[in-house]
């Protein structure tokens, strides 16, 4: 009691029992259920990524005035603006008619009733919330005493460090791990990562001639969360009846019911919806598209499937968009590798003869600034050619690579590993090669191709829920993936087994990633993804203690670097001299990493393998590990 008190004068915790703040989430024992667990750590978690009640408060009134502006400002510009006058006169102040109620149009009237229903939702939403940060907001600075301006440069390892020092968080058990409050977390997420990285669900188009390809847009990712969430979980929690063998069939009608009612509800409501996204994407990409039309166009960005292939297990999403901040750069950098030298030369020469328009058409509105607005050619303005040749312009200076580029596509894409954590193995030696391009490509796309396949998804989404997702097998094998997929741990509850790391590699796990044994092939997480994820958890959490299945893929990841010291090292300058940075080679000279301060043998029981992550960014750790599957493969190492 003493101790407890003290690290309370000090900025520690409150050693004083359940904290009163927690009433409302733990009222008994009784009451203090995984669901009420889940729900509270994942309040804790997200006023830390809100930074706190303030920024929580404004982003939530930010996100109402942003909804309520497009809905009232589109309406205006289609009702109160007389655009055949406009354009004879020119004149926008003839041209605006009246604001009134009654020159609504009934069309109108539906749209807008429909959105501000919404609003409203969204509104009575925002007041709930501000009530629960007020709660959370009361625990994080009477009982982990973390102010808000102090939460705005704290990491989430150390706020869990305080957090699993809560007393009495946990009935069932003593105190809780990094890896526990994760996993309640994200259960849900995690087996939904576990769905894409296996392949359990395919979003192929229900249609003759075209059912070969697949369409998966955020559309979809929501209404498959929204099935899922409703059918599969109660509150976070996995149903029993999912888990009972007896009640497969029950369950699987169940999920293809609210599928093929989803996609019903997807096609009444899809005209308010297309119209919200297309004036949304309008207002928020218009100026980008005038002014800077090769960002946006021309651009690539990753595709929502991309994402969800490259998530890790346990990794929490400030996590993940900390990771993926600058792979976009290198991933461009790779793409521009297997330019056609033919499509350079004529965007360079498509680029001069539209740069010299453009800088005759400057030098006239310099010399008579009137010229661009009164002289016309083809009954269109000087100024509307300046607009129109000042973005092909713009286009085709994208489509030039920059001069001077060294041509190697295997560094460039192991750069790309480093953040995305995603190199399939028919990838390996084939880097170069322009079917590794059209495959990374698929990931990698064009802002432009997102943007439209996104306004399509409101028309073909309902279809692929209906015929799709709704089929006779679809439904049946997510609920054999739940049920092959789940463990039950201790004070946790059922949680997907792929992210559990102190006894999920016996079944999930393979021989070629550095586990000790793996599961069937059914079950078996696909491109080293459970490995990975647990390498990339260890190096964020330092405050984690790996079982002895973990412990095996740390000591053969560090064995690797010591039976190829010059392989590794070799791979890892290389790897940042590509990225403009550089690293202190000297950590692989000396393999006995005997020197204490950079030893955590406090957290892992190997301190060869604990300095790795001492010394290595998570990043490079993915590269060394990348490798050491590499050599596995090369060595015709049984993946199994």
């Amino acid at each position: 009691k003493t101790g407890g008190m003290q690290e309370a004068e000090d900025g520690g915790l409150l050693d004083d029992g359940v904290p009163h703040q927690l009433g409302n989430f733990f009222d008994t024992d009784e009451g203090r259920s995984e669901v009420n667990l889940d729900l509270f750590l994942w309040r804790v978690y997200d006023y830390y990524v809100q930074k706190g009640f303030v920024c929580a408060v404004v982003s939530g009134i930010a996100n109402l005035i942003v909804t309520g502006f497009v809905i009232l400002f589109s309406a205006f510009l289609v009702t109160y603006i007389d655009y055949p006058l406009l354009v004879d006169t020119n004149d926008i102040q003839k041209a605006l008619l009246p604001v009134e109620l009654k020159s609504l149009h009934p069309i109108t009237i539906v749209f807008l009733a429909f959105f501000l229903i919404g609003w409203a939702t969204q509104l009575l939403h925002l007041f709930s919330n501000i009530r629960d940060k007020r709660e959370i907001s009361l625990f994080y600075t009477q009982t982990l005493r973390i102010s808000d301006v102090r939460l705005q440069t704290m990491e989430w390892s150390g706020i869990v460090e305080k957090l699993i020092r809560v007393p009495r968080l946990c009935i069932v058990k003593d105190q809780l791990t990094p890896l526990d409050v994760t996993n309640c977390i994200m259960r849900r997420e995690n087996y939904l990562i576990a769905l894409f990285n296996m392949n359990i669900v395919a979003f192929r188009l229900p249609l003759p001639f075209f059912n070969r390809y697949t369409v998966f847009t955020k559309t979809l990712e929501w209404s498959m969360d929204l099935v899922i969430s409703s059918c599969v979980f109660k509150s976070s929690i996995l149903s029993p009846d999912v888990l009972h063998p007896d009640k497969k069939e029950a369950v699987a009608a169940r999920l293809r019911w609210r599928f093929r009612a989803l996609g019903v509800l997807s096609l009444i409501f899809c005209p308010f919806v297309l119209a919200f996204l297309l004036l949304y994407l309008f207002f928020r990409y218009g100026e980008e598209i005038k002014n800077r039309p090769s960002n946006t166009l021309g651009s690539r960005q990753w595709s929502p499937l991309a994402k969800w292939k490259f998530r890790e297990f346990n990794e929490l999403p400030h996590a993940f968009e900390a990771r993926m901040t600058g792979s976009e750069d290198v991933a461009e950098h790779y793409v521009t590798q297997f330019q056609s030298h033919v499509l350079t030369i004529l965007a360079r020469l498509g680029s001069f003869v539209l740069g010299s328009i453009v800088a005759v058409l400057i030098v006239a509105a310099i010399v008579d600034d009137d010229i661009l607005t009164t002289s016309h050619i083809f009954h269109k303005s000087l100024l509307w050619y300046l607009g129109m040749f000042g973005t092909g312009l713009a286009l085709l200076r994208g489509l030039i690579p920059k001069e001077g580029e060294v041509v190697n596509p295997k560094l460039n894409l192991d750069a790309v590993v480093t953040h995305t954590h995603y190199k399939p193995d028919n990838w390996v030696g084939e880097e170069g090669t322009w079917k590794v391009l059209a495959e990374f490509c698929e990931l990698y796309e064009y802002k432009a191709l997102v943007f439209l396949r996104e306004l399509a998804s409101i028309l073909l989404a309902p279809l692929i829920l209906i015929f799709s997702l709704g089929s006779y097998q679809v439904p049946r094998d997510i609920v054999d993936f739940f049920q092959n997929a789940t463990t039950n741990v201790e004070g946790i509850g059922p949680m997907c087994s792929c992210a559990d790391f102190d006894s999920g590699f016996a079944k999930h796990g393979s021989a070629a990633w550095g586990a000790s044994r793996g599961g069937g092939c059914t079950l078996k997480s696909q491109h080293g993804k459970m490995e990975k994820s647990f390498v990339n958890f260890v190096a964020h959490n330092p405050g984690y203690r790996p079982s002895a299945q973990g412990q095996v893929i740390l000591k053969n990841l560090h064995r690797h670097i010591q039976e190829s010291p010059a392989l590794a090292l070799r791979s890892i300058d290389t790897l940042t001299a590509s990225r403009g940075s550089s690293l202190n080679s000297t950590v692989f000279t000396d393999l006995s990493f005997t020197e204490p301060d950079r030893v955590r043998s406090s957290i892992l029981d190997s301190p060869e393998a604990s300095s790795l992550f001492e010394t290595l960014s998570g990043g490079d750790l993915q590269i060394l590990h990348q490798r050491y599957h590499e050599s596995m493969l090369s060595s015709g190492t049984n993946t199994a």
